[in-house]
């Protein structure tokens, strides 16, 4: 397994924890790595440190979330 591989499990790993509250070791784990290497490395592959693709998946999430709850055809407001 190469480390683009592990790094995309580790992705996966966040991906599918982004609601909680992300173990950097769990992830560093999966990668096959020290918590160290493996936020050295994250933006090398990524293009984006850990905690920034974490907070804007986060936000991603979020809006998601907020726009599937809306109604479909909101009523325009009142005169």
């Amino acid at each position: 397994m190469d480390w683009v591989q592990r790094m995309n499990e580790a992705i996966g790993y966040i991906e599918g924890h982004i609601t909680e509250e992300i173990d950097y070791a769990e992830a560093a784990q999966i990668a096959c790595c020290s918590v160290y290497h493996f936020q050295r490395m994250f933006p090398f592959i990524t293009d984006v440190t850990l905690s920034e693709y974490i907070r804007r998946r986060s936000h991603v999430h979020s809006r998601t979330c907020m726009a599937q709850r809306r109604l479909p055809h909101a009523r325009p407001a009142p005169n």
